[in-house]
């Protein structure tokens, strides 16, 4: 799904799924900035908690009460994996200031 938004649309825009996960994002806008990012379970709607694996640089997002591990993001630290799901959010909510690698 691609999101175009007009100046002010994408404060509308405040939650989505990535990577392929049936679990949601939530987040709310301040000015231009995502605060409050949270992920939340699509089966019980519970806020999901994270576990971090540094020795192969892995963030896994769990739900506490369904015990199921949904999302798993490569790469880095719990930081690390906010800022990828932010810079997926920004990409759709201002598509005009990204640019298509080829």
């Amino acid at each position: 799904m691609r999101f175009i938004f007009d100046k002010k649309d994408y404060e509308n825009y405040v939650n989505d799924t990535f990577f392929n996960s049936k679990d949601s994002w939530k987040w709310e806008w301040h000015k231009n900035e995502i605060v409050s990012l949270t992920s939340v379970c699509s089966t019980c709607k519970t806020g999901l908690l994270y576990d971090e694996n540094k020795y192969n640089d892995k963030v896994y997002y769990y739900c506490p009460c369904c015990n199921k591990s949904p999302i798993n993001i490569n790469g880095g630290n719990y930081k690390h994996s906010q800022s990828i799901i932010k810079r997926e959010i920004r990409r759709k909510a201002f598509p005009n200031l990204y640019k298509k690698v080829s």
